[in-house]
């Protein structure tokens, strides 16, 4: 709550730092956010996002009932995701396998630009992989024959009008 101020700049970044993990930084009130009214001045550094990564913002002068327990509600939602996150360290000289490598580079790029492009991010790269290892378990020379498999064996047409784009753009060399 409250304005950042050059006094309590370093206070708050080492009762930031002192804190276990997981943390969760919640900006509170106009102040908090923004810096309020006293943004312009001299000692105020701002809202509480210029030194620490705020996950929550509970805006208002003050803020109502109503948004503070939404808030908080959030809050208390990514404490519990932060909770239940791993964090994977790589180790030395570790390096990350490449999916379908017998799939061409730009051939890969296209049919995943695509796939996302149809479909949205998330399920269009379901998709682009899908149509890969696919691609990659097809006999040499027959793509046609094993594309034609992958596509009849949909019973949705959306998943079908995906694989059929994505078979054209394949034919035609990945443009």
């Amino acid at each position: 709550t409250g304005a950042v101020t050059r006094a309590m700049r370093m206070p708050a970044l080492r009762v930031f730092e002192a804190a276990p993990d997981p943390k969760i930084v919640v900006s509170y009130g106009a102040c908090g956010c923004t810096g309020g009214i006293f943004y312009d001045n001299y000692c105020v550094w701002g809202g509480t996002d210029k030194i620490l990564p705020v996950d929550v913002y509970i805006p208002g002068c003050p803020p109502s009932p109503a948004q503070t327990i939404y808030g908080f509600a959030m809050a208390l939602g990514l404490l519990d995701q932060k909770l239940h996150a791993e964090t994977t360290v790589e180790a030395a000289g570790e390096q990350a396998d490449i999916l379908h490598p017998g799939v061409p580079y730009k051939l890969r790029v296209a049919i995943e630009r695509e796939a996302r492009a149809m479909s949205g991010y998330r399920y269009g790269r379901d998709l682009a992989n899908e149509f890969m290892d696919t691609l990659e378990g097809a006999p040499k020379g027959d793509i046609r024959g094993a594309m034609a498999l992958l596509i009849d064996k949909q019973d949705d047409p959306r998943r079908v009008e995906v694989y059929s784009a994505l078979q054209d753009l394949v034919l035609a060399g990945g443009r």
